[in-house]
């Protein structure tokens, strides 16, 4: 198992580096996009200091199912510079919380499956663990699953999943990461046809 952080503009990656122990940043994932036109304004600084640190990286694109088609999103995402010039070599991830927690999941598989066609990159879906009970959906897509749950517990729960692939275990300060596998294992999640 590996630690890492997930960074988007409310964060200073830069102050946090000089702060986090080397366990503790195994793994970066940068908020990249959210709706169809949003780009992280720290995104493209983020992936400058992550891709510095490690090459164990990752961009998540968050949800406005409520505003927005599917299609349009995700072509915001893969039209990012760091995630285009990535591809492949870096996790990709569709956050699914507040607003889309209250919408079909058949937008989120529309994204997720519009994204693996055009990169060949399967996604993982990001949610809260009381929401998992709710993901066959994405599950029958092959989607690994990023959890959040902060417990101070041993495990997350992960409802209808059979193992987690990230666990968003704590969010003091920052959103602290575990990784349920080795940096190899995380690799696998980031290549094309994965």
């Amino acid at each position: 198992m590996i630690k890492g952080i997930d960074v988007s503009h409310h964060n200073d990656l830069g102050q946090l580096l000089t702060k986090l122990k080397p366990n503790d940043r195994k793994f970066i994932i940068i908020k990249a996009t959210e709706g169809k036109t949003f780009h992280d304004p720290n995104c493209i600084l983020n992936t400058n200091l992550a891709k510095s640190e490690t090459d164990l990286i990752g961009f998540y694109h968050y949800a406005r199912p409520e505003n927005n088609n599917p299609i349009e999103e995700a072509k915001n995402f893969l039209n990012h510079p760091s995630v285009k010039t990535n591809i492949g070599s870096a996790i990709l991830a569709l956050d699914w919380e507040e607003n889309a927690l209250y919408r079909p999941l058949s937008w989120a598989v529309d994204w997720v499956r519009y994204v693996y066609k055009q990169t060949g990159v399967k996604p993982l879906f990001y949610c809260s663990a009381w929401y998992t009970i709710k993901l066959d959906p994405i599950l029958a897509e092959g989607c690994g699953l990023w959890v959040a749950h902060h417990t101070g517990l041993s495990k997350p729960f992960i409802g209808k999943y059979p193992f987690w692939a990230i666990w968003q275990y704590d969010s003091k300060g920052y959103d602290h990461d575990k990784f349920n596998g080795t940096a190899q294992q995380f690799r696998k999640y980031m290549k094309v046809n994965n």
